[in-house]
């Protein structure tokens, strides 16, 4: 692919990595048909290191507890959007970004199967926006490390800590 791409991914299951180093947009056709299934490996089964990458209407699971089902790292103005996210130790790691949008996905955990321990951890991210999420059933929320973050509309369940501010960087009405 060439930046600018858009791809089509037809519904089926997809047992691979994938790693985004340009700027294209994926579509699955749909998050319910569209499965991205990680088979429990030892790596991030999603890295985005392009600029102005989206990526939607994906189910992305089985990830192994020490790695991240998606990782955006080292990049600016990716949009993750519409996806479904469940069953590894990590939902999405956001790690030195900027301009990050991860909006209207569900970070579901399957008890029976696997204990998440974080949906959505930012690590030095800064300008970015989480909105209209819906976390249930992780260990943690939102852990968070950055600034001039928009955290809101987000929705979380059944976690033993909603959200953490490990910098005290949000105003006191914007955490919950």
């Amino acid at each position: 692919t060439t930046d600018g791409d858009s791809v089509y991914v037809f519904p089926g299951i997809y047992n691979e990595r994938i790693r985004i180093n340009n700027s294209i947009q994926i579509q699955g056709a749909d998050p319910l048909t569209t499965i991205i299934d990680g088979l429990n490996t030892s790596n991030d089964i999603l890295t985005c290191i392009g600029t102005d990458a989206v990526i939607s209407g994906f189910t992305i699971f089985n990830c192994s507890m020490s790695h991240s089902c998606i990782l955006i790292n080292h990049t600016v103005n990716c949009t993750l959007y519409g996806n479904i996210i469940h069953t590894g130790g990590y939902g999405v790691t956001v790690q030195n970004a900027q301009n990050i949008s991860i909006i209207n996905n569900t970070f579901l955990q399957i008890r029976t199967t696997k204990t998440g321990y974080i949906a959505i951890t930012l690590n030095n991210c800064i300008f970015s926006t989480f909105s209209q999420n819906k976390i249930s059933s992780w260990d943690v929320g939102i852990i968070i490390k950055g600034t001039h973050l928009l955290i809101t509309q987000n929705t979380i369940t059944n976690t033993h800590r909603g959200i953490t501010d490990m910098m005290n960087s949000l105003p006191f009405a914007n955490k919950y």
